[in-house]
């Protein structure tokens, strides 16, 4: 009694065809450059509408079409961190810096027949008062 099975194990995600990813790939080409000539919507926005509606719907043959071309990729990319920038923002409150007011310089003495040195400078070590250093 010998049987033989047959079955196929994958790790991770299971490999698309090439047969399928360059139809895919055509017809998506096709449809993005006809309803860019006619509506006059960016080709990037429109990779980028496809490219959610892969992420959103698991559709592993354009998750592999846009991770093997560059500039599809490249727009992921811009995509992914923007949103993950505008979500920080939105977690976290930031506060404007505080910029200390400058002191001006102006020697009259000096080097040159018009005096020193003319200008402004800061101090960026913030000085403690006397009754919270002790």
């Amino acid at each position: 009694m010998n049987k033989e099975f047959a079955v196929e194990f994958y790790f991770g995600v299971r490999p698309v065809k090439a047969f399928d990813l360059y139809v895919t790939a055509i017809f998506l080409s096709l449809a993005v450059s006809l309803i860019s000539h006619y509506t006059k919507a960016d080709k990037r926005d429109l990779w980028g509408i496809i490219d959610e509606i892969g992420k959103e719907y698991n559709i592993k043959v354009i998750n592999k079409l846009i991770i093997s071309v560059p500039e599809l990729l490249s727009g992921r990319i811009s995509r992914e961190v923007d949103k993950a920038i505008e979500e920080y923002n939105s977690m976290v409150e930031l506060k404007d810096p505080t910029v200390p007011n400058p002191t001006w310089i102006d020697e009259e003495e000096g080097e040159t027949p018009l005096g020193g040195t003319l200008g402004y400078t800061y101090d960026f070590i913030e000085k403690e008062n006397d009754d919270e250093q002790r």
